[in-house]
């Protein structure tokens, strides 16, 4: 196919090469021929000239003949001034050649020059048997090129709809040809079909799903750019096409013209008008048409093969999230009275999947997942990639059950994906989160994506798939744990960040033999007035995550050995637990700090203990033994803090060096099956005392507890039930009245 640029350049191409047959150059001779000029406005003829004897113009006296542009009889040959005119017009015009060999009647288009001889050279179009065909053919044919004139027009304007200008061609298609109705239909990368006075689309399926197909079928090596197909009885089809016979019978189609529409070498498209008469000579103006037409759908492929590789995602081929954010604006906008949830999701561990499986996996998954992810598939959702394996999905909201619903389905599809496709041992997770918008919601959507996020952040690392619905005290918890990433530098330089002791009771006799108090030293975040700003749950995973919690240690041992020193300045025996974190622990220098620091204050390795969970000493523990080799042989005390909270620490104690269990609160919070947990409880102590090891029980609410705890040998207990944590200034009161 070839590209027109312009639109002078259309009409030129379409007239010389369309609209006439193959052109031969001829020449008009002097006295012999009358010549005329068609006008485009009224297709009258303009003018008739011929020359005198003398080689002037008869009707104007003068070698230019300015005069010869209006209606004279009687003369045979132009003068050169109308001659000259029509060259400079690019006119199209009519001769009659009088000779006793010929005696016909030409159009001619596009006077090449007047030799030195008169003689006018040009291009003769087609041969007519009178002059009055002649003029009724260039007026058809000067309405042909109105017809295209317009359909360029149509093509060009910008402001025009692209469904529109198919439709508007199909009308002055229509117009022209005085056709009932018509349609396009075009099935390349794009397919659609535009109508024009024709049925409803749904009984229409037959005729514009079947009859192209069975056109093509029938005359596929007859259709060419320059050809048509015209049928002129519709009868013809009646015991081979039943069907499509009995919808034309309906629509009151008697016959049709289907002209090509080709993409290149390769047939796209047609256009069909049905009910006319057709005219041999207008058969190159539909062409026309069907190329124009091609042309429009190749621009209309081109911008939507260019907005598709910007708004889509090029591995899964959904949307893109800049694209979706427009999508989801224009719903939003639309159904104003609509609740909608707007999702945000992930694969835990994906990166897993492709270190073991290899990229190929885990893309195919990403597309799967992709491609199934909306629930009803209606114009009202949108999917789309955001990067990585991060999904983003737009459904109309209908309850939370609902969602819950549909997540656990996805949930499973994808589940049934990996073991059929990937490996029958993966499991994969889902983190989900969710946000609803309200009525009238003003968020934008960029706001409501980022807490459909927050919701999914929040339980990213929590075991198993999980939906999380985001809620207003959600947003409020995240934002004060933004506030506290952001202020907690301060707060260390501030001293805001404190100890908080909770006294230990001293319950076994070895332990009392010590003679000394017990606590425990718990970071609190306090305010200017001491009142609590931020509880340890709250800052303390921040401090982890930002790699803060070394200094948040370090703040709090350094003001645990300063209140050691102070009590020992008062003559009072006290040894504190003090937490260590796994950052802290394995941070350059850890050992050097604490003991720089013991030094400064005067403590000595018995004035307090250091605890770490028990998560550090089992994962890590040929590092975690080298440390604590170290510190036994300094001297420090050291404790497992949390026993028996998640993980499996027996088959690790006889690697360790250690002077404390610490049972885990979890041991001593729910009352269910008491008799079998005091026996799991007894031994564990029981074991601990075989190790010559020292034991806190965590977490006591009851002096029921204290009693059992007692009986079995335990040595410290801490809780409620005996004190809690407190500042600094109450515990030395705490002190004091216990008369301690």
């Amino acid at each position: 196919m070839r590209k027109i640029s312009s639109r002078v350049e259309t009409l030129d191409y379409l007239l010389n090469n369309r609209y006439f047959e193959h052109p031969e150059e001829i020449s008009l001779r002097k006295g012999r021929d009358i010549f005329y000029v068609i006008n485009d406005e009224d297709y009258s003829l303009k003018f008739m000239s011929k020359l005198s004897e003398e080689g002037k113009c008869v009707r104007c006296d003068i070698p230019e003949g300015a005069k010869c542009y209006q209606m004279v009889a009687g003369r045979s040959t132009p003068c050169e001034g109308c001659a000259a005119y029509a060259r400079d017009k690019n006119a199209t015009s009519v001769w009659i050649t009088r000779d006793s060999q010929k005696d016909t009647i030409d159009l001619i288009r596009n006077c090449r020059h007047i030799t030195q001889d008169g003689t006018l050279h040009s291009n003769i179009c087609t041969h007519m048997g009178d002059l009055n065909e002649a003029i009724r053919h260039m007026q058809r044919a000067l309405s042909a090129r109105e017809l295209i004139t317009r359909c360029l027009a149509t093509i060009s304007d910008d402001s025009i709809p692209e469904s529109e200008k198919f439709t508007t061609i199909l009308k002055n298609s229509m117009s022209f040809y005085d056709s009932t109705s018509a349609y396009v239909l075009l099935f390349g990368e794009n397919p659609r079909v535009y109508t024009c006075n024709f049925p409803d689309l749904p009984d229409a399926t037959p005729l514009i799903d079947e009859f192209p197909q069975y056109i093509i079928d029938k005359a596929e090596r007859q259709m060419t750019p320059d050809s048509v197909l015209y049928l002129d009885n519709l009868d013809d089809i009646k015991d081979e096409e039943p069907q499509i016979y009995k919808h034309f019978q309906r629509w009151g189609i008697r016959c049709m013209v289907v002209a090509p529409i080709f993409m290149g070498s390769e047939l796209t498209g047609i256009i069909a008008l049905h009910n006319i008469n057709l005219n041999q000579r207008d058969i190159p103006a539909l062409c026309s048409v069907a190329e124009l037409t091609a042309n429009l759908d190749y621009n209309i492929s081109s911008r939507l093969k260019q907005e598709r590789i910007m708004n889509t995602d090029a591995l899964t081929g959904v949307l893109n999230f800049e694209a979706f954010k427009r999508g989801a604006q224009d719903i939003l906008l639309e159904n104003p009275d609509k609740k909608f949830a707007i999702w945000s999701f992930d694969i835990k561990d994906f990166r897993n999947i492709n270190d073991l499986f290899g990229y190929d996996s885990g893309d195919d998954l990403l597309r799967y997942w992709a491609k199934n992810a909306m629930v009803t598939k209606s114009s009202n959702e949108l999917v789309c990639r955001v990067q990585a394996d991060t999904i983003c999905y737009l459904s109309e909201y209908e309850s939370d059950g609902a969602l819950h619903e549909y997540f656990s389905d996805l949930t499973g599809r994808l589940q049934e994906f990996v073991h059929d496709n990937i490996s029958n041992a993966l499991t994969i997770e889902l983190a989900a989160g969710v946000y609803i918008t309200t009525e009238n919601d003003s968020h934008t959507l960029n706001e409501m994506f980022n807490r459909a996020h927050m919701a999914r952040t929040v339980v990213k690392n929590t075991p198993g798939s999980i939906l999380n619905i985001y809620d207003v005290k959600l947003h409020e918890d995240l934002r004060f744990a933004k506030e506290l990433e952001i202020f907690l530098p301060e707060a260390l330089s501030s001293g805001l960040i404190v100890p908080f002791f909770q006294p230990q009771l001293v319950l076994s006799e070895r332990a009392k033999k010590k003679g000394r108090i017990r606590a425990e030293a718990l970071a609190r975040w306090i305010n200017k007035d001491g009142t609590i700003f931020a509880r340890p749950d709250q800052f303390i995973p921040i401090c982890e995550r930002n790699g803060q919690i070394a200094e948040v240690d370090h703040c709090i041992f350094r003001q645990v050995c300063q209140t050691i020193a102070e009590l020992k300045k008062k003559k009072i025996k006290a040894c504190f637990s003090i937490n260590v974190s796994r950052h802290t622990l394995f941070r350059p220098g850890f050992i050097e700090y604490y003991e720089d620091v013991r030094k400064e204050f005067g403590l000595t390795y018995d004035d307090f203990v250091l605890e770490f969970t028990e998560s550090i000493c089992v994962n890590d523990v040929k590092k975690f033994q080298e440390i604590i080799t170290k510190l036994e042989k300094l001297g420090f005390v050291c404790s497992m803090d949390d026993f028996g909270s998640d993980y499996s620490s027996l088959n690790v104690l006889h690697l360790l060096d250690l002077n404390e269990l610490k049972l885990d609160k979890a041991f001593f919070m729910s009352e269910e099956n008491k008799p079998k947990k005091f026996i799991i409880i007894n031994n564990i102590l029981k074991l601990s005392n075989a190790l010559n090891m020292e034991s806190v029980a965590e977490g006591i609410e009851s002096e029921e507890m204290i009693e059992e705890l007692s009986k079995s040998n335990c040595d410290y207990i801490q809780g409620f039930v005996y004190a809690k944590p407190m500042p600094k200034s109450d515990f030395l009161t705490w002190i004091s009245k216990n008369k301690i």
